[in-house]
Protein backbone atom coordinates (compact mmCIF):
# COMPACT_ATOMS: atom_id res chain seq x y z
CA UNK A 1 0.00 0.00 0.00
CA UNK A 2 1.27 3.47 -0.88
CA UNK A 3 2.18 5.36 2.27
CA UNK A 4 0.07 8.40 2.95
CA UNK A 5 -0.30 10.61 5.99
CA UNK A 6 -3.65 10.12 7.66
CA UNK A 7 -5.27 11.76 10.66
CA UNK A 8 -7.93 10.67 13.10
CA UNK A 9 -10.10 12.64 15.54
CA UNK A 10 -11.72 10.17 17.93
CA UNK A 11 -15.21 11.11 19.00
CA UNK A 12 -14.18 10.37 22.61
CA UNK A 13 -11.74 13.30 22.47
CA UNK A 14 -12.60 16.38 24.54
CA UNK A 15 -11.21 18.56 21.74
CA UNK A 16 -13.68 17.11 19.24
CA UNK A 17 -16.64 18.01 21.42
CA UNK A 18 -15.14 21.40 22.24
CA UNK A 19 -14.96 22.09 18.50
CA UNK A 20 -18.59 20.98 18.14
CA UNK A 21 -19.58 23.27 21.03
CA UNK A 22 -17.78 26.24 19.48
CA UNK A 23 -19.43 25.59 16.10
CA UNK A 24 -22.84 25.35 17.76
CA UNK A 25 -22.28 28.59 19.69
CA UNK A 26 -21.22 30.27 16.45
CA UNK A 27 -24.40 29.15 14.66
CA UNK A 28 -26.73 30.07 17.54
CA UNK A 29 -25.25 33.55 18.09
CA UNK A 30 -25.28 34.26 14.36
CA UNK A 31 -28.96 33.34 14.07
CA UNK A 32 -29.75 35.37 17.18
CA UNK A 33 -27.96 38.42 15.81
CA UNK A 34 -29.55 38.43 12.37
CA UNK A 35 -33.00 37.64 13.73
CA UNK A 36 -32.98 41.11 15.24
CA UNK A 37 -31.88 42.82 12.03
CA UNK A 38 -34.39 44.18 9.54
CA UNK A 39 -34.62 43.37 5.87
CA UNK A 40 -31.39 41.93 4.49
CA UNK A 41 -29.99 41.90 0.98
CA UNK A 42 -29.39 38.61 -0.80
CA UNK A 43 -25.64 39.18 -0.61
CA UNK A 44 -25.68 39.59 3.16
CA UNK A 45 -27.90 36.53 3.59
CA UNK A 46 -25.58 34.39 1.49
CA UNK A 47 -22.20 35.71 2.67
CA UNK A 48 -22.92 36.36 6.34
CA UNK A 49 -25.51 33.71 7.17
CA UNK A 50 -25.52 30.80 4.72
CA UNK A 51 -21.74 30.39 4.26
CA UNK A 52 -20.69 30.41 7.93
CA UNK A 53 -23.82 28.58 9.08
CA UNK A 54 -23.12 25.81 6.56
CA UNK A 55 -19.55 25.57 7.83
CA UNK A 56 -20.80 25.38 11.43
CA UNK A 57 -23.44 22.74 10.76
CA UNK A 58 -21.28 20.52 8.57
CA UNK A 59 -18.44 20.65 11.08
CA UNK A 60 -20.71 19.95 14.06
CA UNK A 61 -22.25 16.92 12.33
CA UNK A 62 -19.29 15.41 10.49
CA UNK A 63 -16.52 15.80 13.06
CA UNK A 64 -17.93 13.47 15.77
CA UNK A 65 -19.54 11.07 13.27
CA UNK A 66 -16.78 10.69 10.68
CA UNK A 67 -13.68 12.34 12.11
CA UNK A 68 -12.18 9.09 13.38
CA UNK A 69 -11.95 7.39 9.98
CA UNK A 70 -12.53 10.29 7.59
CA UNK A 71 -11.10 13.45 9.12
CA UNK A 72 -10.62 14.84 5.63
CA UNK A 73 -14.38 15.57 5.54
CA UNK A 74 -13.49 18.76 7.45
CA UNK A 75 -11.92 20.18 4.27
CA UNK A 76 -15.29 21.23 2.83
CA UNK A 77 -16.56 23.26 5.83
CA UNK A 78 -13.11 24.82 6.20
CA UNK A 79 -13.32 26.00 2.61
CA UNK A 80 -16.70 27.61 3.31
CA UNK A 81 -15.30 29.28 6.43
CA UNK A 82 -12.26 30.61 4.55
CA UNK A 83 -14.48 32.06 1.82
CA UNK A 84 -16.58 33.72 4.52
CA UNK A 85 -13.57 35.24 6.31
CA UNK A 86 -12.17 36.46 2.99
CA UNK A 87 -15.50 38.18 2.24
CA UNK A 88 -15.51 39.76 5.71
CA UNK A 89 -12.02 41.17 5.18
CA UNK A 90 -13.17 42.75 1.91
CA UNK A 91 -16.00 44.54 3.74
CA UNK A 92 -13.89 45.89 6.59
CA UNK A 93 -12.92 49.55 6.58
CA UNK A 94 -9.20 48.87 6.66
CA UNK A 95 -6.30 49.80 4.34
CA UNK A 96 -6.14 48.06 0.99
CA UNK A 97 -2.80 46.42 1.75
CA UNK A 98 -4.22 44.87 4.92
CA UNK A 99 -7.29 43.64 3.02
CA UNK A 100 -5.03 41.94 0.47
CA UNK A 101 -2.97 40.38 3.24
CA UNK A 102 -6.10 39.03 4.97
CA UNK A 103 -7.48 37.53 1.75
CA UNK A 104 -4.11 35.90 1.08
CA UNK A 105 -4.10 34.56 4.62
CA UNK A 106 -7.46 32.93 3.97
CA UNK A 107 -6.17 31.36 0.76
CA UNK A 108 -3.03 30.05 2.46
CA UNK A 109 -5.05 28.70 5.37
CA UNK A 110 -7.33 26.67 3.11
CA UNK A 111 -4.55 25.40 0.82
CA UNK A 112 -2.45 24.23 3.77
CA UNK A 113 -5.51 22.65 5.41
CA UNK A 114 -6.41 20.78 2.22
CA UNK A 115 -2.84 19.62 1.55
CA UNK A 116 -2.40 18.45 5.14
CA UNK A 117 -5.58 16.44 5.51
CA UNK A 118 -5.48 15.05 1.99
CA UNK A 119 -2.23 13.43 3.13
CA UNK A 120 0.13 15.53 1.01
CA UNK A 121 2.02 17.07 3.97
CA UNK A 122 3.63 14.95 6.67
CA UNK A 123 2.99 17.42 9.52
CA UNK A 124 0.07 19.56 10.63
CA UNK A 125 2.31 22.26 12.13
CA UNK A 126 2.22 24.47 8.98
CA UNK A 127 -1.61 24.53 8.86
CA UNK A 128 -1.81 25.07 12.61
CA UNK A 129 0.60 28.00 12.32
CA UNK A 130 -1.42 29.41 9.40
CA UNK A 131 -4.48 29.63 11.66
CA UNK A 132 -2.81 30.65 14.93
CA UNK A 133 -0.35 33.30 13.69
CA UNK A 134 -3.00 35.59 12.10
CA UNK A 135 -4.91 35.55 15.40
CA UNK A 136 -1.73 36.54 17.24
CA UNK A 137 -1.07 39.28 14.71
CA UNK A 138 -4.59 40.65 15.07
CA UNK A 139 -4.26 40.58 18.85
CA UNK A 140 -1.02 42.62 18.88
CA UNK A 141 -2.01 45.00 16.06
CA UNK A 142 -3.30 48.20 17.68
CA UNK A 143 -4.67 49.48 14.36
CA UNK A 144 -6.65 46.36 13.70
CA UNK A 145 -7.95 46.18 17.27
CA UNK A 146 -9.16 49.79 17.04
CA UNK A 147 -10.89 49.26 13.70
CA UNK A 148 -12.31 45.93 14.82
CA UNK A 149 -13.82 47.38 17.98
CA UNK A 150 -15.06 50.49 16.17
CA UNK A 151 -16.79 48.60 13.40
CA UNK A 152 -18.34 45.88 15.54
CA UNK A 153 -19.03 47.79 18.75
CA UNK A 154 -22.75 47.28 18.19
CA UNK A 155 -22.38 43.76 16.77
CA UNK A 156 -20.89 41.82 19.67
CA UNK A 157 -22.91 38.67 18.96
CA UNK A 158 -21.66 38.64 15.39
CA UNK A 159 -18.10 39.08 16.66
CA UNK A 160 -18.64 36.19 19.07
CA UNK A 161 -19.95 34.06 16.23
CA UNK A 162 -16.93 34.78 14.04
CA UNK A 163 -14.47 34.15 16.86
CA UNK A 164 -16.23 30.89 17.78
CA UNK A 165 -16.07 29.69 14.18
CA UNK A 166 -12.38 30.57 13.95
CA UNK A 167 -11.57 28.96 17.29
CA UNK A 168 -13.61 25.88 16.38
CA UNK A 169 -11.44 25.26 13.31
CA UNK A 170 -8.25 25.67 15.36
CA UNK A 171 -9.54 23.22 17.99
CA UNK A 172 -10.55 20.78 15.25
CA UNK A 173 -6.99 20.89 13.87
CA UNK A 174 -5.64 20.23 17.37
CA UNK A 175 -8.02 17.27 17.78
CA UNK A 176 -6.61 15.49 14.72
CA UNK A 177 -3.91 12.98 15.62
CA UNK A 178 -1.45 11.70 13.04
CA UNK A 179 -1.73 7.95 12.60
CA UNK A 180 1.35 5.72 12.21
CA UNK A 181 2.17 4.36 8.79
CA UNK A 182 -0.10 1.44 7.83
CA UNK A 183 1.27 -2.02 8.48
CA UNK A 184 1.36 -4.82 5.95
CA UNK A 185 -2.09 -6.35 5.63
CA UNK A 186 -3.84 -3.50 7.45
CA UNK A 187 -7.27 -2.53 6.17
CA UNK A 188 -7.36 0.27 3.63
CA UNK A 189 -7.53 3.74 5.13
CA UNK A 190 -10.01 6.11 3.55
CA UNK A 191 -8.57 9.29 2.07
CA UNK A 192 -9.79 12.39 0.28
CA UNK A 193 -11.82 11.46 -2.80
CA UNK A 194 -12.97 8.09 -1.45
CA UNK A 195 -16.56 7.17 -0.65
CA UNK A 196 -17.79 5.14 2.33
CA UNK A 197 -18.60 2.25 -0.02
CA UNK A 198 -15.50 2.39 -2.21
CA UNK A 199 -12.11 3.94 -2.83
CA UNK A 200 -11.30 6.15 -5.78
CA UNK A 201 -9.26 4.60 -8.59
CA UNK A 202 -6.53 7.21 -9.04
CA UNK A 203 -4.18 5.62 -11.58
CA UNK A 204 -6.53 5.02 -14.51
CA UNK A 205 -5.52 6.40 -17.94
CA UNK A 206 -6.83 9.80 -19.02
CA UNK A 207 -9.13 8.26 -21.65
CA UNK A 208 -10.80 6.09 -19.03
CA UNK A 209 -11.30 9.12 -16.80
CA UNK A 210 -12.98 10.99 -19.67
CA UNK A 211 -15.35 8.16 -20.65
CA UNK A 212 -17.89 9.01 -17.91
CA UNK A 213 -18.14 12.52 -19.32
CA UNK A 214 -18.60 11.28 -22.89
CA UNK A 215 -21.16 8.73 -21.66
CA UNK A 216 -22.78 10.29 -18.58
CA UNK A 217 -25.67 7.83 -18.23
CA UNK A 218 -25.37 4.16 -17.33
CA UNK A 219 -27.86 2.90 -19.91
CA UNK A 220 -25.99 4.73 -22.65
CA UNK A 221 -22.74 2.97 -21.74
CA UNK A 222 -23.88 -0.65 -21.67
CA UNK A 223 -22.56 -3.67 -23.53
CA UNK A 224 -24.56 -6.86 -24.08
CA UNK A 225 -22.93 -10.29 -23.85
CA UNK A 226 -24.59 -13.67 -24.46
CA UNK A 227 -23.13 -17.01 -23.41
CA UNK A 228 -24.22 -20.65 -23.12
CA UNK A 229 -22.75 -22.97 -20.52
CA UNK A 230 -22.77 -26.76 -20.86
CA UNK A 231 -23.89 -27.94 -17.41
CA UNK A 232 -23.02 -31.64 -17.20
CA UNK A 233 -20.21 -30.99 -14.73
CA UNK A 234 -22.27 -28.33 -12.98
CA UNK A 235 -25.19 -30.69 -12.35
CA UNK A 236 -22.82 -33.33 -11.00
CA UNK A 237 -21.27 -30.71 -8.72
CA UNK A 238 -24.72 -29.52 -7.53
CA UNK A 239 -25.73 -33.08 -6.62
CA UNK A 240 -22.49 -33.47 -4.67
CA UNK A 241 -23.12 -30.26 -2.73
CA UNK A 242 -26.64 -31.32 -1.86
CA UNK A 243 -25.33 -34.63 -0.55
CA UNK A 244 -22.94 -32.60 1.63
CA UNK A 245 -25.92 -30.90 3.28
CA UNK A 246 -26.35 -27.77 1.13
CA UNK A 247 -29.91 -28.77 0.27
CA UNK A 248 -30.85 -25.61 -1.68
CA UNK A 249 -27.62 -25.48 -3.68
CA UNK A 250 -28.24 -24.81 -7.36
CA UNK A 251 -27.18 -23.04 -10.54
CA UNK A 252 -27.65 -19.62 -8.91
CA UNK A 253 -25.02 -20.44 -6.30
CA UNK A 254 -22.56 -21.66 -8.93
CA UNK A 255 -22.91 -18.44 -10.93
CA UNK A 256 -22.58 -16.35 -7.77
CA UNK A 257 -19.51 -18.28 -6.61
CA UNK A 258 -17.92 -17.92 -10.06
CA UNK A 259 -18.62 -14.19 -9.99
CA UNK A 260 -17.12 -13.80 -6.49
CA UNK A 261 -14.02 -15.74 -7.58
CA UNK A 262 -13.70 -13.55 -10.69
CA UNK A 263 -13.85 -10.45 -8.47
CA UNK A 264 -11.08 -11.94 -6.32
CA UNK A 265 -8.81 -12.66 -9.27
CA UNK A 266 -9.82 -9.75 -11.54
CA UNK A 267 -10.82 -7.04 -9.02
CA UNK A 268 -11.60 -4.46 -11.68
CA UNK A 269 -14.92 -6.28 -12.08
CA UNK A 270 -15.94 -4.98 -8.65
CA UNK A 271 -15.68 -1.32 -9.56
CA UNK A 272 -18.49 1.14 -9.93
CA UNK A 273 -18.98 4.61 -11.32
CA UNK A 274 -20.46 7.50 -9.38
CA UNK A 275 -20.11 11.24 -9.83
CA UNK A 276 -18.18 10.69 -13.11
CA UNK A 277 -15.45 8.85 -11.18
CA UNK A 278 -14.56 5.17 -10.93
CA UNK A 279 -14.30 3.50 -7.52
CA UNK A 280 -13.36 0.07 -6.23
CA UNK A 281 -16.10 -1.34 -3.99
CA UNK A 282 -14.99 -2.56 -0.58
CA UNK A 283 -17.37 -5.53 -0.50
CA UNK A 284 -18.98 -7.76 -3.13
CA UNK A 285 -22.71 -7.04 -2.95
CA UNK A 286 -25.24 -8.92 -5.08
CA UNK A 287 -28.92 -7.96 -5.36
CA UNK A 288 -31.75 -10.16 -6.58
CA UNK A 289 -35.49 -9.76 -7.05
CA UNK A 290 -37.35 -12.76 -5.64
CA UNK A 291 -40.97 -13.76 -5.13
CA UNK A 292 -41.99 -14.85 -1.66
CA UNK A 293 -44.20 -17.52 -3.24
CA UNK A 294 -44.35 -18.81 -6.83
CA UNK A 295 -47.75 -17.29 -7.50
CA UNK A 296 -48.93 -14.47 -9.76
CA UNK A 297 -50.39 -12.61 -6.79
CA UNK A 298 -47.31 -13.01 -4.60
CA UNK A 299 -45.40 -9.74 -4.13
CA UNK A 300 -41.84 -9.22 -5.30
CA UNK A 301 -39.10 -8.24 -2.90
CA UNK A 302 -35.40 -7.47 -3.23
CA UNK A 303 -32.57 -8.98 -1.26
CA UNK A 304 -28.91 -7.99 -1.11
CA UNK A 305 -26.20 -10.40 0.01
CA UNK A 306 -22.65 -9.43 0.97
CA UNK A 307 -19.68 -11.60 0.02
CA UNK A 308 -15.95 -11.56 0.62
CA UNK A 309 -13.45 -12.10 -2.25
CA UNK A 310 -11.97 -15.08 -0.36
CA UNK A 311 -15.33 -16.90 -0.17
CA UNK A 312 -15.61 -20.43 -1.54
CA UNK A 313 -18.79 -21.91 -3.00
CA UNK A 314 -19.91 -23.11 0.44
CA UNK A 315 -19.40 -19.61 1.89
CA UNK A 316 -21.41 -18.07 -0.95
CA UNK A 317 -24.22 -20.58 -0.43
CA UNK A 318 -24.40 -19.95 3.31
CA UNK A 319 -24.42 -16.14 3.06
CA UNK A 320 -26.89 -16.03 0.19
CA UNK A 321 -29.24 -18.60 1.68
CA UNK A 322 -29.34 -16.81 5.04
CA UNK A 323 -30.61 -13.66 3.36
CA UNK A 324 -33.01 -15.55 1.10
CA UNK A 325 -34.60 -17.59 3.88
CA UNK A 326 -35.12 -14.48 6.02
CA UNK A 327 -37.85 -13.21 3.64
CA UNK A 328 -39.39 -16.49 2.49
CA UNK A 329 -42.43 -16.19 4.77
CA UNK A 330 -45.19 -13.80 3.56
CA UNK A 331 -45.26 -12.02 6.93
CA UNK A 332 -41.63 -10.91 6.70
CA UNK A 333 -40.42 -8.03 4.57
CA UNK A 334 -36.88 -7.29 3.49
CA UNK A 335 -35.22 -4.15 4.79
CA UNK A 336 -35.70 -2.60 1.35
CA UNK A 337 -39.44 -3.28 1.52
CA UNK A 338 -39.63 -1.38 4.80
CA UNK A 339 -37.77 1.70 3.57
CA UNK A 340 -39.68 1.61 0.25
CA UNK A 341 -42.91 1.63 2.23
CA UNK A 342 -41.78 4.74 4.11
CA UNK A 343 -40.81 6.54 0.89
CA UNK A 344 -44.15 5.58 -0.66
CA UNK A 345 -45.91 7.61 2.06
CA UNK A 346 -44.48 10.80 0.53
CA UNK A 347 -46.91 12.53 -1.90
CA UNK A 348 -46.10 12.01 -5.57
CA UNK A 349 -44.50 15.35 -6.47
CA UNK A 350 -42.47 15.48 -3.27
CA UNK A 351 -41.51 11.85 -3.76
CA UNK A 352 -39.92 12.73 -7.10
CA UNK A 353 -38.05 15.60 -5.45
CA UNK A 354 -36.93 13.29 -2.61
CA UNK A 355 -35.48 10.77 -5.08
CA UNK A 356 -33.74 13.63 -6.91
CA UNK A 357 -32.17 14.76 -3.61
CA UNK A 358 -30.95 11.21 -2.96
CA UNK A 359 -29.48 11.08 -6.48
CA UNK A 360 -27.60 14.35 -5.96
CA UNK A 361 -26.30 13.20 -2.57
CA UNK A 362 -25.17 9.93 -4.14
CA UNK A 363 -23.38 11.85 -6.91
CA UNK A 364 -21.27 13.66 -4.32
CA UNK A 365 -20.78 10.58 -2.14
CA UNK A 366 -22.71 11.86 0.88
CA UNK A 367 -25.67 9.49 0.73
CA UNK A 368 -26.50 8.31 4.28
CA UNK A 369 -24.92 4.96 5.03
CA UNK A 370 -28.23 3.31 5.90
CA UNK A 371 -29.65 4.22 2.46
CA UNK A 372 -26.54 2.90 0.75
CA UNK A 373 -26.76 -0.33 2.73
CA UNK A 374 -30.45 -0.96 2.10
CA UNK A 375 -30.60 0.17 -1.52
CA UNK A 376 -30.46 -2.82 -3.91
CA UNK A 377 -29.34 -0.44 -6.66
CA UNK A 378 -25.99 0.12 -4.90
CA UNK A 379 -24.39 -3.26 -5.53
CA UNK A 380 -21.70 -5.08 -7.47
CA UNK A 381 -24.14 -7.10 -9.55
CA UNK A 382 -27.87 -7.62 -9.99
CA UNK A 383 -28.85 -11.19 -10.84
CA UNK A 384 -32.17 -12.66 -11.92
CA UNK A 385 -33.20 -16.25 -12.62
CA UNK A 386 -35.47 -16.55 -15.63
CA UNK A 387 -35.06 -20.31 -15.31
CA UNK A 388 -37.19 -20.31 -12.17
CA UNK A 389 -39.95 -18.83 -14.35
CA UNK A 390 -39.38 -21.39 -17.10
CA UNK A 391 -38.37 -18.85 -19.76
CA UNK A 392 -35.17 -17.86 -21.59
CA UNK A 393 -32.98 -15.07 -20.16
CA UNK A 394 -33.39 -11.43 -21.11
CA UNK A 395 -30.99 -8.52 -21.51
CA UNK A 396 -32.00 -6.56 -18.43
CA UNK A 397 -31.26 -2.83 -18.33
CA UNK A 398 -28.95 -1.27 -15.73
CA UNK A 399 -30.49 1.20 -13.29
CA UNK A 400 -29.52 4.85 -13.59
CA UNK A 401 -30.22 5.27 -9.88
CA UNK A 402 -27.48 3.76 -7.75
CA UNK A 403 -24.20 2.39 -9.10
CA UNK A 404 -24.76 -1.24 -10.16
CA UNK A 405 -22.45 -1.91 -13.17
CA UNK A 406 -23.41 -5.52 -14.03
CA UNK A 407 -26.73 -7.32 -14.58
CA UNK A 408 -26.81 -11.09 -15.03
CA UNK A 409 -29.84 -12.98 -16.27
CA UNK A 410 -29.87 -16.76 -16.78
CA UNK A 411 -32.59 -18.96 -18.21
CA UNK A 412 -33.98 -22.44 -17.84
CA UNK A 413 -32.11 -25.59 -18.84
CA UNK A 414 -32.34 -26.63 -22.45
CA UNK A 415 -31.14 -29.71 -24.34
CA UNK A 416 -29.22 -29.79 -27.61
CA UNK A 417 -28.33 -32.91 -29.57
CA UNK A 418 -24.77 -32.86 -30.87
CA UNK A 419 -22.45 -35.24 -32.67
CA UNK A 420 -19.58 -36.68 -30.67
CA UNK A 421 -16.15 -37.54 -32.07
CA UNK A 422 -17.45 -40.88 -33.31
CA UNK A 423 -20.45 -39.43 -35.10
CA UNK A 424 -23.03 -40.47 -32.52
CA UNK A 425 -25.79 -38.08 -31.47
CA UNK A 426 -25.51 -37.16 -27.79
CA UNK A 427 -27.78 -34.92 -25.70
CA UNK A 428 -26.15 -31.97 -23.92
CA UNK A 429 -27.78 -29.64 -21.43
CA UNK A 430 -27.11 -25.90 -21.53
CA UNK A 431 -28.01 -22.80 -19.58
CA UNK A 432 -28.04 -19.49 -21.42
CA UNK A 433 -26.68 -16.40 -19.64
CA UNK A 434 -27.14 -12.77 -20.66
CA UNK A 435 -24.83 -10.09 -19.31
CA UNK A 436 -25.35 -6.32 -19.40
CA UNK A 437 -22.24 -4.42 -18.32
CA UNK A 438 -21.17 -0.82 -17.80
CA UNK A 439 -18.21 -0.40 -20.14
CA UNK A 440 -16.87 2.62 -18.24
CA UNK A 441 -15.46 0.68 -15.27
CA UNK A 442 -13.00 -1.48 -17.28
CA UNK A 443 -12.16 -1.94 -20.96
CA UNK A 444 -13.31 -4.68 -23.31
CA UNK A 445 -10.13 -6.72 -22.91
CA UNK A 446 -10.67 -6.87 -19.15
CA UNK A 447 -14.31 -7.89 -19.54
CA UNK A 448 -13.25 -10.60 -22.00
CA UNK A 449 -10.82 -11.97 -19.39
CA UNK A 450 -13.62 -11.95 -16.81
CA UNK A 451 -16.08 -13.79 -19.07
CA UNK A 452 -13.51 -16.43 -20.01
CA UNK A 453 -12.55 -16.97 -16.38
CA UNK A 454 -16.17 -17.30 -15.25
CA UNK A 455 -16.93 -19.72 -18.09
CA UNK A 456 -13.96 -21.87 -17.07
CA UNK A 457 -15.10 -21.92 -13.44
CA UNK A 458 -18.66 -22.87 -14.37
CA UNK A 459 -17.42 -25.67 -16.64
CA UNK A 460 -15.16 -26.91 -13.81
CA UNK A 461 -17.11 -25.87 -10.70
CA UNK A 462 -15.05 -28.05 -8.34
CA UNK A 463 -12.43 -25.27 -8.51
CA UNK A 464 -14.85 -23.04 -6.59
CA UNK A 465 -14.04 -25.07 -3.45
CA UNK A 466 -10.34 -24.21 -3.59
CA UNK A 467 -8.78 -21.73 -1.20
CA UNK A 468 -7.46 -18.90 -3.34
CA UNK A 469 -5.49 -15.68 -3.12
CA UNK A 470 -7.19 -12.31 -3.47
CA UNK A 471 -5.71 -9.83 -5.93
CA UNK A 472 -5.75 -6.16 -4.94
CA UNK A 473 -7.11 -3.63 -7.41
CA UNK A 474 -4.89 -0.80 -8.65
CA UNK A 475 -4.60 2.32 -6.49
Amino acid sequence: MKRITTYSARNASVLVWLAVLLMTVSAVTRIAFFSGVGRLSAGVVFLHIILPAAANLIYAIRLPLKGEKMFYVSITPTFLACVYFACVSLRLNIPVYMTIVLVLFCLVQYVLFALTFKGRLASKLPVLAAWVLPAVWFAVSATFRYDFVYIFQHQLMLVLSDLSLYAGIVVAILSAKKLPDPEEGEAYRLRWGDRPDGRLIRSTPAMSKLNPYFMPYRNGATNFVSDSIEITAMERYIRQKRREGLKHFGITHVILAAYVRACAELPGLNRFLSGQKVYHRFTIDVSMVVKKEMDNDSPDTVIKAHFDPADTAADVYRKYDEVLQSIRTPELDSDFDKIAGLIDLIPGLFKKFFIWVLTVMDYFGVLPGIINELSPFHCSMFITSMGSLGIPPIYHHLYNFGNCPVFCSFGCKRTEYELDSEGNVQPHKYVDIKWVTDERIVDGFYYASVMKRMRSLMLHPERLDEVHEVTEDIL
